[in-house]
C-alpha cells in the first residue's frame, strides 16, 4: 500500500537474452505510445484492491491490463512483473517502461518526461504522478522494458 502523498541500472539480461531484445527491437517507439495512450485512457478509473478492469484496478492489474490489449500478457504481480523482463536503468527510461517502487510493491506505466500512470491506492483513481514527487523519488526501484507485440486489440 502507497502512504499518503502530500501536495505537490544496470541492464539486467536474466529474463530472455536474445529473444527479449528481439522482441524489444520491434517494439519501436510508435508502438510505445501506442501504450501509453491506451494507459492514459484508463484515467479515473478507481484503485479497486486486486482489480484488473476498466471497473477498477490495482496498480499491477493495471499494468497487465493495458499490455494485455497490445498482445504482451504479464502477471497480476509486481514481482513477477518485475523479474519477468529486462531491467533498464533509469536514465535510459522509455516511454512504455514498467517503473517499480516501494521494494517492488507498487507499478505505473512511464509516459516520458519524468511523469507515469498508475493506479495509486484506496481512495484514489487512475493518475499521472511526476518521478520526482518526494515519495516515488525515495522509494524508486527500478524500471523493466517488457516487449510490445503488436497493435491494439479491441
Amino acid at each position: 500500500m502507497i502512504p499518503a502523498l502530500a501536495s505537490g541500472s544496470t541492464v539486467d539480461a536474466r529474463s530472455g537474452g536474445t529473444l527479449t531484445a528481439a522482441l524489444d527491437a520491434s517494439s519501436g517507439p510508435a508502438l510505445r505510445q501506442q501504450v501509453v495512450a491506451e494507459a492514459l485512457r484508463y484515467r479515473g478509473v478507481p484503485y479497486v484492491w486486486g482489480g484488473s478492469s476498466p471497473a477498477g484496478f490495482d496498480c499491477s492489474g493495471f499494468t497487465s491490463y493495458v499490455y494485455a490489449r497490445f498482445g504482451t500478457p504479464m502477471a497480476h504481480s509486481t514481482y513477477a512483473q518485475y523479474a519477468a523482463y529486462r531491467h533498464v536503468a533509469r536514465k535510459n527510461l522509455r516511454a512504455g517502461d514498467l517503473v517499480f517502487f516501494s521494494g517492488v510493491g507498487h507499478v505505473g506505466i512511464y509516459i516520458g518526461h519524468g511523469r507515469f500512470v498508475h493506479a495509486p491506492r484506496t481512495g484514489k483513481n487512475v493518475e499521472v504522478q511526476r518521478l520526482s514527487v518526494s515519495w516515488y523519488r525515495q522509494s524508486y526501484v527500478g524500471a523493466v522494458r517488457p516487449p510490445v507485440h503488436g497493435k491494439r486489440t479491441a
